[in-house]
């Protein structure tokens, strides 16, 4: 599992090429920096601006107009309407793209906030689009990283469409554990504090609803608490959750939002 990248490797660009050998691994890993040469690779993070966060801390305005790649840690981008909704549109973990440079629709901000502390490279809209221009790796990679997060997005649109709640949220976990989890026994622990309110903001239902199913696959021993950090125990039931298997009939996909649909149609 990528880890957060030791602050003296990023602190300023100086820095930054004299721990190459350290850096250099890490980031060549990460598919936006995959496949470049040296010569557009130490351009890239010549013109790179280093960003620490910590946990809690939002980038908002630090990422207007600029194109980001988290180095390291874990980050969320959130949105929050003016009376105070929030959707959480997805957790980020090490080689993951942003851009927060697109206008908001009226009355929303988005913002990126650490969820742990977080190693971000940042590259002004110009300079970005300048790259881009002069390698046609680097192009290739961040039309592939940013069409990675539009097929997310469908997913995401697709399941709230299609699945009922505790499907989604299923789903959401599994997602988590496949990308930012660490063994725990049997199980798998997401590697982050995430709370029940932050899966109800990713998977669009209500605090009160992902509790009382939290609390009822706890009950089941599907997932299990340490501290703020959430396992799953039986990743066997959660990805039958996920699935829409009816725990009577494990060979029936179940889904109870379009069934309904049929019925009154």
């Amino acid at each position: 599992m990528a880890q957060l990248i030791d602050l003296k490797t990023f602190s300023n660009p100086a820095v930054l090429r004299t721990n190459m050998a350290t850096a250099e691994p890490m980031l060549r890993a990460m598919p936006l920096l995959a496949n470049l040469n040296s010569t557009m690779f130490e351009r890239l993070l010549e013109k790179a601006t280093s960003v620490d966060l910590i946990a809690g801390e939002a980038m908002d305005g630090l990422g207007a107009g600029r194109f980001c790649l988290l180095a390291g840690g874990r980050l969320r981008i959130q949105q929050t309407t003016n009376d105070g909704l929030r959707h959480i549109a997805r957790f980020l973990v090490p080689g993951d793209v942003f851009d927060l440079s697109r206008p908001c629709p009226t009355g929303m901000a988005t913002q990126a906030i650490a969820s742990t502390d977080c190693r971000i490279l940042v590259w002004d809209a110009d300079v970005w689009a300048s790259l881009l221009e002069q390698d046609v790796v680097l192009a290739n990679n961040a039309m592939r990283a940013m069409a990675r997060v539009l097929d997310d997005a469908q997913d995401r649109m697709r399941e709230i469409a299609t699945q009922d709640v505790e499907q989604r949220l299923a789903n959401a976990m599994l997602r988590l554990v496949e990308r930012s989890s660490e063994p725990a026994g049997s199980g798998r622990m997401i590697d982050f504090p995430i709370t029940r309110k932050d899966f109800a903001d990713l998977v669009g239902a209500t605090h009160t609803t992902v509790s009382r199913i939290v609390s009822a696959w706890q009950v089941q021993g599907v997932l299990r608490r340490r501290g703020v950090r959430l396992i799953v125990a039986d990743l066997v039931r959660l990805r039958d959750l996920a699935d829409g298997l009816d725990k009577d009939s494990p060979d029936r996909f179940v889904n109870r939002r379009a069934r309904q649909r049929l019925a009154h149609a």
